[in-house]
């Protein structure tokens, strides 16, 4: 059995896919986490305090927000490079029972359904994590029937559904 689609990749749908990365990525407590450092250090700079604490809290607060905005800006670039190279801004996908090619003018990509580790999906976007790095697909494009396919084949090799 095989299922083909034709996806169309669009600007936003990159930069959602990097936002919801980082989103998913740093979770509610990491984001808990840097409201609390950052209050609590506008907190020692209003009452005064200039000891070793406040820059330790501010370094910790900018290295976080370094981090965070660098988990953004690393994926959304690299994603946007080959976006922008790319003349025609549309993919030919192929599902089957092995697994899924990708096929644009940038060249072929094909891989088992083994490697996909986990798929996040959005409505606007899905996110293939194969190893350290996910894939963009659009999901637009994709009837039900090819959905449940993909799900249900990343499933039963072992990929989680998110």
């Amino acid at each position: 059995m095989e299922f083909r689609a034709k996806v169309v990749y669009e600007r936003d749908v990159i930069s959602e896919a990097a936002r919801r990365f980082v989103f998913r990525s740093i979770r509610w407590d990491g984001f808990a986490v840097f409201f609390a450092l950052v209050a609590a250090l506008g907190y020692l700079l209003a009452t005064g305090d200039r000891s070793w604490i406040v820059g330790f809290v501010a370094a910790v607060v900018l290295l976080m927000a370094i981090f965070g905005v660098a988990l953004y800006v690393v994926p959304y670039r690299r994603s946007l490079a080959r976006f922008e190279r790319m003349s025609a801004k549309t993919a030919e996908l192929s599902f089957t029972e092995t697994g899924v090619r990708m096929t644009s003018d940038l060249g072929q990509q094909e891989f088992r359904w083994q490697l996909i580790d986990r798929v996040w999906t959005y409505p606007r976007v899905w996110l293939l994590f194969v190893a350290d790095t996910y894939m963009t697909l659009p999901p637009a494009n994709l009837d039900q029937e090819t959905k449940t396919f993909v799900l249900d084949r990343i499933k039963l090799h072992g990929g989680r559904i998110n």
